[in-house]
C-alpha cells in the first residue's frame, strides 16, 4: 500500500459503506473507521440493516474521500472481529475516545485487497479483496 492510499485512509474519520438489501436497493451508511495494515475497522450495531444487508452480496464496498477530491474505494467480504483490542486502542486513539453509542456493538473489519488497475485512475484507487 502507497503514501497515497495510507494518507487518505489514516487522515478522514468517515467512510461510506455502500451495500444491498434484499429487495436489491441500494443503501450507503456513513461509518467512523481506522486503518491498520492492509484493513479498515468500525464499530456498528450488529443488527443495523447496513450489517443484515451483508448477506445478500458475499462482497460490500466501502469508500473514503479527502478535501482534494481522491478517493479510495474497497470492494471486500465484511468479517465480524472477536479478537479487536489492539481495534479498539487504535479507534480509541483515532477518536480521541469517542466511540458511538450502540445496542448491540460489534467490531468488523474489511481487508484492503489488490488493486484493481482497471478501474483505478490519478485520483481514486480501486481495490478487490
Amino acid at each position: 500500500m502507497d503514501e497515497f492510499i495510507k494518507t487518505i485512509l489514516d487522515s478522514q474519520s468517515v467512510g461510506g459503506l455502500a451495500t444491498v438489501d434484499s429487495n436489491g436497493e441500494p443503501s450507503l451508511c456513513p461509518l467512523h473507521f481506522v486503518r491498520l495494515k492492509n484493513k479498515i475497522y468500525f464499530l456498528t450495531d450488529e443488527k443495523s440493516e447496513h450489517i443484515m444487508n451483508t448477506k445478500n452480496s458475499k462482497t460490500s464496498e466501502f469508500v473514503v474521500w479527502d478535501d482534494k477530491k481522491r478517493g479510495v474505494y474497497i470492494k471486500s467480504e465484511i468479517m465480524k472481529l472477536t479478537n479487536f483490542e489492539s481495534v479498539e486502542s487504535e479507534y480509541s486513539k483515532k477518536f480521541h475516545g469517542f466511540k458511538p453509542k450502540l445496542e448491540n456493538p460489534a467490531w468488523f473489519e474489511m481487508q484492503i485487497g489488490k488493486l484493481d488497475e482497471h478501474k483505478t485512475t490519478e485520483n481514486w484507487r480501486h481495490f478487490i479483496a
